[in-house]
């Protein structure tokens, strides 16, 4: 991938807000290669960080909001 290919996909995921696909895209992209996975896979794989991690914000948040004595 090219350094100006990178810039914009990383500028893009920010502007989507997609910081967990951000911060995992070059570990993801080394996995995908060594392990001779298809573009899906390893996009899927990608997409199972930020999937994850918007849930347990959404998690947390409900826990919060809920005021629960203790958790």
């Amino acid at each position: 991938m090219s350094n100006s290919t990178y810039n914009q996909l990383t500028a893009n995921l920010d502007l989507q807000k997609l910081s967990q696909m951000k911060l995992h895209l070059d570990e993801n992209r080394d996995f995908v290669t060594a392990n001779g996975l298809s573009f899906t896979e390893g996009l899927l794989k990608l997409s199972n960080y930020e999937v994850d991690f918007k849930e347990q914000n959404a998690s947390r948040s409900m826990i919060k909001a809920a005021a629960f004595p203790f958790v």
